[in-house]
């Protein structure tokens, strides 16, 4: 028996053709996937970590620490099937949860201001594009630091996973 999975990026396959009985000990794998985790916000804290103003495009830069020390472990499975690393919502941070504004960047909205709901909505896409282009961003989208460093760590993710699957898997006779 031959099970694919595609699971946020990365791809694990397992094949299983015995006549014993497998044990398996999650314990191992979650261990392994909360170390993966791990790496990943010690990278991302990395690239957010630069003391400089930062451009259009560009990692976010270092001014009080908030986006840097909001960099966590989101969310481990019930049964540590997963581990989600990301951005914590934290008081430093105020009313407004700040990375979203780095993500999409916040356009001059000078443009809807004598404008009803109704009619921004039958605007298209290209539309809006082209208004927001016309009329600029007052904080420009920032590269998403996240994603970044998964790519940069994937492969020794996979690895330190794949391990640890091999580990987890006790056989035993019937």
């Amino acid at each position: 028996m031959t099970k694919k999975e595609n699971l946020g990026g990365i791809e694990i396959r397992v094949s299983i053709e015995a006549n014993d009985i497998w044990q398996y000990n999650r314990k191992v794998v979650a261990g392994s996937l909360i170390e993966g985790a791990k790496d990943i916000i010690k990278t991302a804290r990395r690239l957010v970590s630069r003391r400089t103003i930062s451009a259009a495009g560009e990692y976010p830069g270092y001014r009080t620490g908030a986006l840097h020390n909001a960099i966590g472990i989101v969310k481990v499975g019930s049964k540590g099937g997963y581990v989600r690393a990301g951005v914590n919502k934290t008081k430093e941070m105020g009313k407004h949860f700040y990375p979203a504004f780095l993500y999409h960047g916040v356009r001059n909205a000078s443009y809807f201001k004598n404008s009803t709901p109704k009619s921004r909505r039958r605007l298209t896409d290209d539309q809006r594009a082209a208004l927001a282009s016309a009329h600029g961003y007052r904080l420009a989208q920032r590269d998403n630091y996240m994603t970044a460093a998964f790519e940069s760590k994937r492969s020794r993710i996979r690895q330190v996973i794949r391990t640890a699957v091999i580990k987890a898997i006790v056989t035993s006779r019937p």
